[in-house]
């Protein structure tokens, strides 16, 4: 027996049936045309033997996907269902920011963040089951914070210059690319513990002790060139002797002059 999807894919019973008055019976079908033309989500089938009257009361009806006798099948893995629990739980909290950041604006807060967990998941499939789609439902408790962004910005600058050392200058320090995280919540308190991490470039300050003359009187240009280039905050060395049939650097300090280029 013929069964013809509204699409006009053909499909064949493996063998007859017998379907009792008002009733219905399960059946085996296949593509009557191997490969992926096969491949259909669940419908209706008429019967092409019956006219049109009869294929109204006379009919097939599939209700998961089938395929074609492709020689392939999909089987659900553990990575598909960790990837589809990960991207539902993701479109959650993103629905969730959306809606709190038209709120978080309107009170003068720029900055909105979050964090979630997983609670539950489950789904319709199981690893290594043959199927074709699955669905998958989540649980999800997310956190939010809302936060002054230009205020948090201050704190972190002032935050890294107090790390700074004394012999060195911020350069740049970019708010832009904080990363926050939130440590603790105490939602009975009110209270809510950030981490932030925050950098900046610095350069080393003149009055260095690195570039106390002192340090490299008397000595031969390519011994203070190694001394020199041994500190992290010197990125070239360049040495002038004068006059130039000079072999070493003076041994008085007042005689050596060092200048930094930025």
């Amino acid at each position: 027996t013929r069964l013809l999807s509204p699409s006009n894919v053909l499909f064949r019973m493996k063998s007859g049936a017998t379907v009792p008055a008002n009733g219905s019976v399960e059946v085996e079908v296949y593509a009557d045309q191997p490969g992926s033309q096969g491949d259909i989500g669940p419908t209706r089938f008429t019967i092409p033997g019956l006219n049109a009257a009869k294929q109204k009361l006379i009919y097939g009806e599939s209700k998961e996907a089938m395929q074609g006798s492709s020689g392939q099948m999909r089987v659900v893995g553990a990575a598909d269902l960790e990837r589809a629990k990960a991207e539902v739980a993701e479109k959650a909290v993103k629905k969730a920011q959306d809606d709190a950041r038209q709120s978080a604006n309107a009170a003068g807060f720029q900055g909105l963040m979050a964090s979630h967990e997983i609670l539950e998941a489950t789904a319709n499939a199981r690893a290594g089951e043959a199927k074709q789609t699955f669905t998958i439902k989540v649980k999800v408790r997310a956190k939010l914070l809302a936060y002054d962004k230009m205020q948090l910005e201050i704190l972190a600058l002032n935050k890294v210059k107090e790390a700074i050392p004394v012999d060195r200058e911020l350069v740049v320090f970019n708010g832009e690319a904080m990363i926050l995280r939130l440590k603790n919540v105490d939602t009975q308190r009110g209270e809510v513990q950030l981490q932030v991490y925050a950098d900046g470039e610095v350069r080393i300050t003149p009055s260095s002790p690195i570039l106390d003359p002192a340090k490299i009187a008397g000595m031969m240009p390519e011994e203070a060139e190694r001394y020199l280039q041994s500190f992290d905050a010197i990125e070239r060395v360049e040495i002038r002797l004068f006059p130039s049939w000079q072999k070493r650097i003076p041994t008085i300090p007042d005689r050596v002059k060092i200048v930094m280029k930025r």
